[in-house]
């Protein structure tokens, strides 16, 4: 996958917004191992796939999201929450 961006956070956790609490962390997996097997296609193929060129933006990009709550939104705080571990559990395994 390529590098993420701070948008990349707030985005992935407004597209968690759309699942219920309890099955954010594991659409969270998917969505990050969906962009991940892109960008490895991507590399290989020297195209982007169906799940787009391996950028979590450039895939979020065409998902449905709602807008942007604020920070002190207790449901949007959780889906940050999911994001970040995630996140952390991809780049601490490395």
């Amino acid at each position: 996958m390529r590098r993420l961006l701070p948008t990349d956070l707030a985005w992935a956790a407004r597209y968690l917004l759309l699942v219920p609490p309890s099955l954010r962390y594991m659409v969270c997996v998917s969505l990050f191992d969906r962009v991940h097997s892109a960008d490895k296609i991507r590399k290989r193929l020297g195209r982007a796939t169906q799940h787009g060129n391996g950028s979590l933006g450039q895939y979020l990009a065409t998902q449905p999201r709602p807008p942007e709550p604020f920070l002190n939104d207790p449901d949007y705080a959780h889906a940050i929450q999911v994001v970040s571990t995630v996140i952390l559990h991809r780049i601490t395994k490395s």
